[in-house]
């Protein structure tokens, strides 16, 4: 689709162009969209550990456990279509946004005396 809007606005030399825009940006779809996220629920759940037990030192463990999970239920997911998508969101989406609630009640609640 861009190849052929690039070849129509800037001419028939301009088609590598288009298809140069497509490689990269499939390229950098594994490094923005997931990788970035993934890191972030690793980090986050790891920070959670190591707070509840400072002494905690299999973090390897836990990395490649959070990694190998994600991974799964990520493919299990974009395999099964758009169907299986719009499925899954359909049922996360609502559990996300009660626990989000909730855990904003317990943060105000905890920190009201500030």
């Amino acid at each position: 689709m861009l190849r052929k809007i690039l070849s129509y606005c800037l001419g028939k030399n301009w088609k590598w162009l288009g298809v140069l825009f497509a490689v990269f940006a499939a390229l950098a779809s594994f490094g923005i969209g997931n990788m970035s996220q993934a890191n972030s629920i690793m980090d986050s759940v790891k920070n959670a550990i190591i707070s509840f037990n400072p002494e905690f030192t299999n973090t390897a463990a836990v990395e490649w456990g959070i990694g190998i999970f994600l991974a799964v239920v990520t493919a299990a997911v974009l395999f099964g279509g758009i169907q299986r998508i719009g499925a899954v969101t359909e049922k996360f989406i609502p559990f996300m946004s009660a626990l989000y609630i909730i855990f904003t009640v317990i943060v105000i609640g905890s920190n009201i005396g500030n």
